[in-house]
């Protein structure tokens, strides 16, 4: 697993061109916003997991999306140490656009499997995310 998803993950994503999209940004920003339009109400913790990264890291990354206007924080009034996440309207439109690119790109690999490959990529991904659930139990 430590050898096989990084080298399946660079493989699949090796030649990724985001700069079409309009912004300059780097991968984990381009995947902090998908996960931000996927899951409305991340917190900077829970992003920091999804993204494996330090919390540190975090709040770079953050900052550096919040001043291209594309991320708000919000302070839970009951607990002032929680800090949710919110895309903007242009946060938004921008994330959606990035997500239908990269899957339009995955699609374009995925030209290059036989249906039985792509069957079996797929039921391999889905036992990864079931399996993945339940390590955060």
């Amino acid at each position: 697993i430590l050898r096989s998803v990084p080298v399946f993950m660079r493989s699949l994503f090796h030649d990724l061109d985001t700069s079409q999209l309009g912004l300059d940004m780097n991968r984990t920003q381009h995947k902090a916003l998908i996960m931000l339009n996927t899951d409305q109400t991340l917190t900077m913790t829970r992003l920091a997991t999804c993204l494996d990264i330090e919390k540190g890291s975090t709040t770079a990354l953050v900052d550096s999306l919040e001043r291209q206007g594309l991320v708000l924080r919000h302070r839970d009034p009951k607990d002032r140490r929680s800090v949710s996440l919110v895309l903007t309207e242009q946060g938004r439109e921008y994330a959606t656009k990035a997500q239908g690119y990269i899957q339009d790109h995955i699609n374009s690999k995925m030209d290059a499997l036989t249906s039985d490959e792509k069957h079996d990529l797929t039921e391999a991904v889905n036992m990864l995310e079931k399996m993945s659930r339940k390590f955060y139990r």
